[in-house]
């Protein structure tokens, strides 16, 4: 009979995990795994999960479920090696751990959308080879939609599909905080690629709403430092093709804000391909576009790809310096003729079962193995092997993607190298390529530093243009308050002499009327003094007249 536990070890439980992990574990009488437990004392969970049983995920899910500390959760199974390019096919038989059962995967998704909508340190989360269902992805999607710390999220190998993809990008579409999308060997087509298309279309119409904000008020909006998705990662994905590439070339068109786009062995042609490499000039922000292991692309348009990556990477002036090309993962599967094991029965074609040794050892037709006296078909098989190796087919393939790395690796070298110096150095003795500097080398870098120029020449002619439109709005906008200004100060003066002819008018009156009362009060002077007869013939003129001609 298990025991309860109380609130205040769940609390406690949420901060330590490996505390309340164990404790779990006591209660449930299982023990403990070691690398879960070493490794959750850093904030971090690393979890091979093939071998685990059923009794091992309860409490490992159940501590999950509450814990608010944890960095980074990490799932990742041998499932995806049935599938992923370069892996051999001896871990069928792994398959059988309770991770492939469907009540397990949806306790796990249940488990860590619980962890995502209480977590407040959770950055990264890898589920690579789980094999989650439709249901799962719904659960966990609910989950990504409240999160607000999540910066990578993983599903390499998982093998989603389409509808798993959109699921996935219509719950991280509104995140303002995940950086990383990696979609590797998710068996997408060119529907999934247009569902992370989309994605990127809702970012950027989003992000341009917010540097509209930030430029208000002659503010310059920094793009560098707005949220959202800098990298997306595709890689082995063959069903994506031209049709996925071009709808995500379309919404890469007006985008600031893709710094990376990982395209390694997509089915892409030297048709997309020319595509992407007319976008990449009016997208300048991109600065890693990884089209390696695409067989049917030119070596001329990659490295005409590259070259505008470089021109790029000057251009944005190293910031993202701290994103990094990946490594190339080859299609390297060994051939699925092998002989079985030792110990297991095969069929040969009479439908009788014969031991490994009398089985008919069916290897590609171009390599088939001389019949010797005394040899093995164990030793024929590691011969066949070795002439599969060292056949002329497989050396030109290798010298192939041999030259492709070696592209590669030599593009990161420049970028570095022109990142550190201030501006592109013209002459052949500081070019920035290391070792010999040849002719062609030369001349690339020459284009590379015209292709430069020339785009700051069209800069600093659009800058100049902007600014004389704006001294010609400016000066039109001083003449009309100049204009303004001259009526205005008329105006002032006309109602300054106004006013001053009205104050004389007025200081006359005022004389005028102090005259009337002095003579009024003379007059009642005189009436006070008995003569009032003077008085009324004053006020008679006519009399007055009289008196002056007598």
């Amino acid at each position: 009979m298990s025991v309860i536990e109380t609130v205040s070890v769940r609390q406690r439980g949420a901060v330590d995990f490996t505390a309340y992990y164990e404790s779990l574990c006591a209660l449930e009488n299982v023990c403990p795994i070691p690398k879960i437990r070493a490794s959750s004392k850093e904030g971090v969970i690393d979890c091979k999960c093939d071998r685990l049983r059923r009794t091992d995920w309860h409490p490992l899910l159940n501590a999950l479920r509450i814990n608010k500390s944890l960095k980074s959760i990490t799932f990742h199974t041998k499932w995806q090696s049935l599938y992923l390019p370069g892996r051999n096919n001896e871990n069928r038989n792994l398959k059988n751990g309770a991770i492939y059962q469907k009540v397990v995967t949806k306790d796990i998704a249940k488990a860590l959308r619980s962890c995502l909508v209480a977590t407040l340190s959770l950055t990264e989360l890898r589920l690579q080879g789980v094999p989650l269902l439709r249901t799962d992805l719904a659960m966990l999607s609910s989950g990504l939609l409240k999160n607000k710390t999540l910066k990578e999220i993983s599903f390499k190998g998982s093998l989603i599909g389409d509808k798993g993809t959109q699921v996935v990008c219509d719950s991280v579409k509104n995140s303002y905080t995940l950086e990383w999308l990696d979609l590797t060997a998710c068996n997408l087509t060119c529907e999934g690629a247009a569902a992370v298309a989309g994605l990127i279309k809702h970012q950027s119409l989003r992000r341009h709403s917010i540097a509209w904000k930030d430029s208000l008020r002659q503010r310059q909006p920094i793009f560098s430092a707005m949220p959202g998705l800098k990298r997306i990662t595709l890689n082995l994905n063959k069903e994506i093709g031209d049709r996925g590439a071009v709808e995500l070339a379309d919404s890469l068109r007006d985008d600031l804000w893709i710094k990376a786009l990982d395209l390694q062995s997509c089915g892409i042609t030297s048709d997309s391909a020319q595509y992407m490499k007319e976008i990449l000039k009016l997208n300048t922000v991109l600065t890693i576009l990884d089209m390696r292991a695409n067989e049917l692309i030119d070596d001329d348009i990659l490295d005409a790809i590259y070259e505008q990556l470089k021109i790029n990477v000057v251009g944005t002036g190293g910031s993202s310096n701290h994103l990094t090309w990946m490594a190339v993962e080859e299609d390297n599967i060994r051939s699925t003729y092998l002989p079985p094991p030792s110990g297991l029965k095969c069929k040969s074609t009479s439908g009788k079962k014969t031991s490994p040794k009398r089985c008919s050892l069916q290897l590609h037709p171009s390599f088939s193995v001389k019949k010797c006296k005394g040899m093995p078909w164990r030793t024929a098989a590691r011969k066949a092997e070795r002439w599969k190796v060292l056949s002329p087919v497989t050396y030109a393939k290798t010298a192939k993607r041999v030259r492709r790395e070696r592209t590669s690796y030599q593009l990161q070298q420049e970028s570095l190298e022109c990142l550190q110096t201030s501006t592109p150095q013209t002459s052949p003795e500081h070019s920035p390529l290391t070792g010999p500097v040849e002719e062609k080398q030369v001349v690339k870098e020459l284009k590379v530093q015209v292709e430069f120029f020339k785009r700051k020449y069209k800069e600093a002619v659009s800058v100049a243009f902007s600014a004389q439109e704006r001294i010609a709005k400016l000066e039109a906008e001083n003449m009309k308050l100049r204009e303004e200004i001259g009526g205005k100060v008329s105006h002032i003066k006309t109602n300054e002499e106004k006013s001053v002819l009205t104050l004389e008018d007025e200081s006359v009156l005022d004389a005028i009327e102090s005259a009337f009362q002095q003579f009024h009060s003379f007059l009642d002077l005189l009436r006070s003094q008995g003569l009032g007869d003077l008085c009324s013939l004053l006020d008679d003129p006519s009399k007055v007249k009289e008196l002056s001609k007598t």
